[in-house]
């Protein structure tokens, strides 16, 4: 695995309120704290741990599904790929207008490709949260 320095400076135009500022850096140890926040939920998933698996997702995805067992059916109904993992990749790190997001490569167990797209924030008492996932045909990354 490439070993990366990444420091981006963000310019996020109110559209997460949840960074509170405008810009924000981002150093290794953040890239480094949200890998492991979204491996650590895939490690959930493969053992079906909802509640701790639900316990990476941030406040806005646990107020939309309430409890762990709806929020762990969603996932197995429509992010297979994300919930039964065979080969996880970290890509790239970036920004769009919804905010910071994390791609990841992920080879199902049915032998389906996708990126995951893992929308972030972090929290001042909560560190970093998965906010969102977009599932993205790994053919279509261009977008």
């Amino acid at each position: 695995m490439r070993k990366v320095l990444y420091i981006l400076t963000i310019l996020l135009a109110g559209v997460n309120t949840a960074w509170g500022q405008a810009q924000t850096e981002i150093d290794a140890e953040d890239v480094s704290r949200i890998k492991q926040v979204i491996s650590e939920q895939m490690d959930a998933f493969r053992v079906r741990d909802g509640s701790k698996a639900f316990s990476y997702a941030s406040p806005n995805i646990r107020r939309l599904f309430q409890r762990p067992d709806i929020f762990m059916s969603m996932v197995e109904t429509g992010y297979k790929p994300v919930f039964e993992p065979e080969t996880v990749d970290f890509l790239d790190l970036s920004v769009d207008p919804r905010g910071l997001y994390q791609d990841v490569y992920v080879l199902g167990h049915s032998g389906a490709s996708v990126v995951a797209r893992y929308y972030m924030v972090e929290l001042e008492d909560l560190g970093w949260k998965i906010d969102g996932v977009v599932m993205i045909k790994s053919d279509d990354l261009s977008t």
